[in-house]
């Protein structure tokens, strides 16, 4: 999203309304490229993603989905990202840090309580969709983990 619009509020809106990034005029060409250079980093892989399963929580990378006992459930795209890192590193510790730049940029100028409204997000729509318990756990002054209760480690399966 790029916009004149700078106050918290508005980037945080832009952002939960499915942009992937937001950025501020005016801006600078190198920035805008690095952004880019980034999301393609992100997103741009060969595909070859195999799905990872945790518990009853399906993440597929290829097709954007996630399901829980096969229900499909309806996450924005931010949503998606944050909760495929979690889900790729269950069961570690990920800094606040790391999230926002995994997730975001590593530029990222706003404020970190972007992440704490996607991880409520994400925990209503878990919740709402059958997944047992509460999996991403709050590390006070630290960020957070996934965690699913009795789930095995994470694990790819194919196609």
């Amino acid at each position: 999203m790029l916009t004149a619009r700078t106050d918290e509020i508005d980037v945080v809106l832009g952002l939960d309304a499915g942009a992937d990034d937001y950025l501020t005029k005016p801006f600078s060409l190198l920035e805008l490229l690095s952004r880019v250079r980034a999301h393609l980093r992100r997103g741009g892989g060969s595909g070859s993603e195999q799905p990872t399963v945790v518990g009853p929580l399906r993440l597929d990378p290829r097709s954007r989905r996630v399901t829980v006992d096969g229900a499909e459930v309806a996450l924005r795209p931010k949503e998606f990202d944050l909760l495929a890192v979690l889900v790729r590193n269950a069961g570690e510790a990920l800094t606040r840090d790391r999230l926002m730049a995994d997730v975001w940029d590593e530029n990222w100028s706003g404020s970190t309580k972007t992440l704490d409204m996607h991880v409520l997000a994400l925990r209503r729509k878990l919740a709402a969709a059958g997944l047992p318990g509460d999996p991403i756990h709050t590390l006070r002054g630290y960020g957070y983990r996934y965690e699913s209760a009795g789930a095995q480690p994470p694990h790819s399966r194919p196609g």
